[in-house]
């Protein structure tokens, strides 16, 4: 509810809305008692809410990418490199050596060389990284749970 008592003389109907500020106070004295200036409060607000400039933005859908790779840690992007767009595919994953979480990056081609034949296979390249990097932190969990069993018995 957006409506308060911000002192002991009225009612106060504050919104805000796509960066604009609506607000309006409703005295005691000019609607004749407390009950009739919270109804015009509550008229107020009811009429905001029913008009466009009450409405929130609609929310945008999360954004889909058109090129994505379905595999978690694994990005496609471009970016601009001396004028040129450049193709490119970003693997995440964590390095247990340096305890931090890394990126390496593959690279597909520019706007003049890219292929779909190169983008595949570089594709493939990519997610096998990550599955390996993957396997590789599976069992380095799996030794350091096996050593801390025996350490128990």
């Amino acid at each position: 509810m957006s409506i308060s008592r911000p002192d002991k003389n009225g009612f106060q109907v504050r919104v805000q809305r796509n960066g604009n500020k609506y607000s309006r106070y409703f005295s005691f004295r000019k609607f004749g008692s407390e009950d009739k200036a919270l109804a015009a409060a509550r008229a107020y607000e009811k009429q905001l809410q029913g008009s466009e400039l009450y409405r929130h933005r609609p929310r945008r859908a999360a954004q889909k990418n058109n090129r994505s790779t379905g595999i978690v840690g694994v990005h496609f992007g471009s970016r601009m490199r001396r004028g040129i767009r450049i193709f490119e595919y970003k693997v995440s994953y964590w390095d247990p050596a340096q305890e931090r979480q890394r990126r390496k990056t593959f690279y597909v081609g520019s706007e003049n060389t890219y292929s779909e034949e190169r983008d595949a296979r570089v594709r493939a390249r990519a997610i096998s990284f990550r599955r390996a990097s993957e396997q590789h932190i599976r069992s380095l969990l799996i030794n350091e749970n096996q050593k801390q069993r025996q350490a128990q018995r």
